[in-house]
């Protein structure tokens, strides 16, 4: 395999080819919109290693347009089903599986010396089998020569979603610090860079005691930077791309307070939780459909609408159709293929409205076409939202970005801002040292 010719990277991603080049195990965190995947798809190059490449489902033929796009004289195979297993010939360059498919493919694992985690904060949960088949299959002596982790959102809720990142990157010192043997635990790391709070809640009928890690106490910020160094790398779009403003706007529907849905937010725990979260997108719903309807009267070119919730996308779309939009849904429910559809269709603009759940839209696509969203209601994690927000605002962005973001009443303008005050809390542990 070779580079095509006339490919040549940013200054910036030159320094993040090199920086993953010489430190071999390494988190890319660039915000969204500053290539990642073609940063990765360089270092697979230049080294010229066997690859494999573990995305979300629906990002794996987006990896084969990227390599298309980037290389030229190179062999590919995609893992979309158990039977490609025995398509292997054990001579490709890359191979591409979903994570899900990753505990099943261990002898893929040998064949390859790279492996490219992309959307790698799918592992943030410790306890998850896909998390601890990689930890448990990097602790071993056929661990890869190089392992990059990319994810624009490191930290999607609160610190401890670092620790699984930080402690796969420990396998390869050099001069770093060993998390193996500060941070040996998910726990001990919670405990010692956050704030705890100890409370007891009835869940079904019973006590249960619930320890909540808050926010990064900030005398352990020096400490956190020291577990960053020669292992994590992050750039911002402002610093290195020339595009439009992204300007928000909240449309208030009521002054009233939900006192059930705050609760629900403040103890997120609690079962009935997002239950109620999901009730109230659902109502919200029926508003945001005339005031969709109006914006695509006004500005005549296509809307991305987001919720969190199947249902209320489920009615968005119903009550769109009613009123003669054209309008397609992405959920959980739609296959990749038809999703595929469905994304091509709006980037060609032959829908007025694409209704998309944030859990499924939020990474992995572009519409640059588009320049306004309007948020139903949003994600428990401020990183999702953020995310989402990146889909229109990204390299081939020629307009400015509108978020319009429902508030069903003054819970979710509360709610609204402790979501922000997270993503504070985030980007300070982020920050880098200047």
């Amino acid at each position: 395999m070779k580079i095509k010719e006339g490919v040549i990277p940013k200054d910036f991603q030159q320094e993040g080819i090199e920086f993953m080049l010489q430190n071999r195990y390494v988190i890319l965190a660039d915000e969204m919109g500053l290539g990642k995947t073609f940063q990765a798809i360089m270092v697979a190059a230049i080294t010229g290693k066997r690859t494999m490449i573990c995305c979300p489902a629906n990002l794996r033929y987006n990896w084969v347009k990227e390599l298309h796009k980037f290389l030229e004289d190179f062999t590919y195979l995609v893992i979309s089903e158990k039977k490609d297993l025995d398509k292997v010939t054990y001579e490709e360059n890359f191979i591409i599986c979903s994570y899900y498919q990753i505990k099943n493919i261990s002898f893929i694992l040998e064949l390859t010396q790279v492996w490219i985690f992309d959307e790698a904060h799918f592992y943030k949960n410790p306890k998850s089998q896909r998390t601890q088949f990689i930890l448990g299959y990097v602790s071993t002596s056929s661990r890869p020569d190089y392992l990059l982790l990319l994810t624009g959102t490191p930290v999607t809720n609160r610190i401890p979603d670092f620790w699984t990142l930080l402690y796969l990157t420990s396998y390869y010192l050099d001069g770093r610090v060993n998390m193996r043997e500060v941070f040996p635990n998910w726990y001990k790391f919670s405990q010692y860079f956050c704030e705890v709070d100890e409370m007891e809640l009835k869940i079904k009928g019973r006590p249960r005691r619930i320890t909540k890690y808050g926010k990064m106490k900030k005398d352990k910020l020096p400490t956190l930077k020291k577990l960053l160094h020669k292992r994590f790398i992050r750039r911002l779009a402002k610093d290195h791309l020339d595009l439009e403003g992204l300007y928000r706007k909240n449309i208030k529907l009521k002054d009233s307070v939900n006192e059930k849905l705050l609760e629900a937010y403040q103890n997120p725990e609690k079962v009935h939780s997002m239950e109620i979260k999901e009730k109230n997108a659902y109502f919200k719903s029926v508003y945001t459909v005339p005031y969709a309807l109006q914006l695509h009267e006004e500005i005549l070119s296509p809307v991305l609408i987001y919720t969190d919730h199947v249902g209320s996308a489920q009615n968005l779309t119903v009550k769109l159709r009613e009123k003669k939009a054209k309008v397609s849904t992405i959920s959980g429910t739609i296959s990749q293929t038809r999703r595929k559809e469905i994304v091509d269709r709006f980037q060609n603009n032959e829908l007025d409205f694409l209704v998309a759940t944030i859990g499924t839209s939020a990474t992995g696509y572009t519409f640059v076409n588009c320049n306004n969203i309007i948020f139903n209601d949003y994600s428990w994690n401020p990183a999702d939202n953020i995310q989402a927000e990146k889909r229109i605002h990204r390299i081939g962005q020629t307009k400015p970005c509108y978020i319009h973001r429902v508030l069903g009443d003054a819970t979710d303008e509360h709610i609204l801002n402790l979501v922000e005050e997270k993503q504070t809390d985030i980007e300070m542990a982020l920050k880098e040292k200047k």
